[in-house]
């Protein structure tokens, strides 16, 4: 999945440097033998940054360090989960960030479904989601996609990926599938046989 990544990131004009971090040698050792050292970057990742309910913000400030001399407008991170995400989505959110002026953006899928809470009475529709006339202002969207992009001058001051006025583009279906389990991976290769 990380080569699938790879592969699409530095197809995009948009992107100076991929940078992968692990605390894995043999992700090191694979990515040193399939590309080149000046487009994707490996940093070594403190074990302890990459246990599970941890932070990436102590993860990005060791490798913004390691990074220091180079010249970088924008923070983006991208979940590996999500390989269908393609360069062409990639510079829609960078470009998106860049017109709307954000200080953040995330990668969305608006949800049509009705959503209901149980308020002791019965089930009652929230956001009014029963009215026949939708605007955009009263959808309900799902972050998902794995996309995050934060300005690197708002990332640094406010040591968080994401907040300020923050940004959205909308993905495709097939781009909001991720892999979380064999099953999904199985799936994943028969996509990518057909």
């Amino acid at each position: 999945m990380l080569d699938w990544k790879i592969k699409e990131l530095i197809k995009s004009e948009r992107i100076q440097q991929v940078v992968v971090t692990s605390p894995s040698l043999k992700v090191k050792s694979h990515l040193e033998a399939h590309y080149d050292s000046n487009a994707v970057k490996f940093i070594h990742r403190n074990e302890n940054l990459a246990q599970l309910n941890t932070g990436l913000v102590e993860t990005l400030n060791e490798a913004l360090e390691q990074l220091e001399g180079n010249q970088f407008d924008y923070l983006m991170v991208l979940g590996v989960e999500y390989p269908y995400i393609n360069f062409k989505t990639v510079n829609d959110a960078i470009n998106t960030l860049a017109i709307f002026e954000a200080d953040s953006l995330i990668s969305v899928r608006p949800e049509t479904n009705l959503f209901f809470r149980h308020d002791g009475e019965g089930m009652k529709p929230i956001l009014n989601m029963d009215k026949f006339t939708k605007l955009e202002r009263d959808a309900l969207y799902r972050n998902i996609g794995g996309i995050t992009l934060t300005k690197l001058g708002y990332f640094k001051k406010h040591q968080t990926l994401l907040g300020g006025k923050v940004g959205h583009i909308v993905i495709g279906q097939k781009e909001s599938l991720g892999i979380f389990s064999k099953y999904e991976l199985k799936v994943a290769n028969a996509i990518v046989d057909l």
